[in-house]
């Protein structure tokens, strides 16, 4: 910030005094030389010099000769009856003055101001109106956290003075306590353990038995519009209105996201938390969180996106597999039980669906938790897994990932749109990794 001074306008109204001759003989006196004789007679030569001096033979006119004094008068406007007092009008002195105030009129210097201890002093004279220069070094006061603004200070260099300005708020998502402190987006403990998978819907209702050998940890919620924002620097979605009178707008779930979307979620959270990401993908950085942003995310079919590497080891946040989603949804380890939806049998305790949802998402968490406590797992939004489509293996298998290869990932769960059938805890769907909607978010697992 440059240094500098705020001026206050100062309005100077110089004095101009006019210079009068007396001349005994009225029309002799203004005629010729005469009107130059005597030392007069050189003011006169004096009060010629610039425009108005030019001016004044106008007035040496004819008949109007008597009112030249008052034609010299004219130029300086509303000073004209000075000009023609008395003595006054022949003081030498007084008319050089004359001659400092024309240069007025193409410049005026004005009163001169200057500084001393942190005020103004205008024409000489000291006044109480602060002149500080305050250094260009802000030092941190109250640090901001995620929910106050906090302060800097400067110092005026010339006093003890100082101002003040914000710092804005900021989510810092440290060791995971802004994600789950500021956005209550809580992770709930899902224990290792064996499951019967499906019956597989594309497949002949076919089921596998699939062992977890570790536990893991699944979000509470769908990703919400508020955490989306905090995170990936803008919100996609398209419920930004209409949000019902006791629900919170940013606690909807995010939607028009599509897969590319969801795992750089998950690597740009992971980043910032100081995590390691889990995802790798060709030319793009693992340190570098702006490298995830929505921004840079592909809107069209991606070869090197699809060809997306899993570290399984690293500790960042990840979409589920389909087999942890449905593992999870059923309520774990053989408790509390296997309902037809996440929680429950009856699906109006548990799910936003096309009958209840009034064609639009809602708040998460407004619905029963299942088991687990886990919100929204049949109903409001699909949810993306990290999968490709495929089918269940014919034998048993342990931490199951899904296919190797394919065209289309697997989403979870149904949503505000489905019928019930989607929303069961066996329902699948897929879709292109490029395609998005209002109908589907995710949610996030960690170790």
């Amino acid at each position: 910030m440059k240094k500098g001074f705020k001026f206050f306008g100062i309005i100077a109204i110089v004095a101009i005094i006019g210079l009068t001759f007396t001349v005994c003989e009225g029309p002799e006196g203004l005629m010729g030389g005469q009107g130059l004789q005597g030392e007069q007679g050189l003011q006169g030569e004096q009060g010629s010099q610039g425009e108005k001096g030019i001016q004044g033979e106008q007035g040496l006119q004819g008949e109007q000769g008597s009112q030249g004094e008052q034609g010299l008068q004219g130029e300086q406007g509303s000073q004209g009856e000075k000009g023609i007092q008395g003595e006054q009008g022949l003081q030498g002195e007084q008319g050089l003055q004359g001659e400092k105030g024309d240069k007025g009129e193409q410049g005026d210097p004005g009163t001169v101001i200057t500084v001393e201890n942190c005020r103004f002093v205008i024409g000489g004279i000291p006044t109480n109106i602060p002149a500080h220069t305050f250094s260009d070094t802000w030092v941190p006061g109250r640090p901001a956290t995620c929910s106050r603004v906090g302060l800097e200070t400067r110092t005026c260099t010339g006093c003890t003075v100082t101002e003040t300005r914000t710092v804005p708020a900021v989510h810092f998502f440290n060791n995971r306590k802004c994600a789950e402190l500021c956005f209550n987006f809580g992770m709930a403990l899902v224990e290792k353990g064996t499951f019967t998978m499906g019956p597989d819907i594309w497949n002949n209702q076919a089921t596998v038995e699939v062992t977890f050998a570790k536990d893991f940890r699944m979000s509470k919620y769908q990703v919400t519009q508020e955490l989306y924002l905090a995170v990936m620097g803008t919100n996609p979605s398209s419920f930004l209105t209409g949000v019902e009178a006791d629900e919170v707008q940013g606690r909807r779930p995010v939607e028009q996201v599509n897969w590319y979307h969801a795992i750089a979620f998950c690597n740009r959270l992971s980043i910032l938390e100081g995590l390691t990401p889990v995802y790798t993908i060709d030319g793009i950085s693992n340190t570098n969180a702006d490298a995830w942003l929505h921004s840079a995310v592909p809107t069209s079919n991606n070869a090197t996106w699809n060809a997306v590497t899993p570290n399984w080891d690293a500790n960042g946040y990840r979409l589920p597999t389909d087999a942890q989603w449905e593992y999870a949804a059923k309520g774990g380890n053989g408790s509390p039980g296997n309902f037809t939806y996440s929680g429950s049998n009856d699906i109006n305790e548990v799910a936003w669906y096309s009958s209840n949802s009034n064609s639009k998402t809602h708040e998460v968490g407004k619905k029963a938790p299942n088991g687990l406590g886990i919100y929204d797992m049949s109903g409001n939004v699909w949810e993306w897994c990290w999968d490709w489509r495929g089918n269940y293996p014919a034998e048993p298998v342990s931490d199951f990932t899904g296919a190797v290869s394919g065209a289309v990932r697997v989403f979870r769960g149904g949503g505000w749109v489905g019928s019930a059938e989607d929303t069961q805890s066996v329902g699948r769907g897929d879709g292109d990794p490029v395609g998005s909607g209002s109908f589907i978010g995710f949610r996030l697992v960690a170790p």
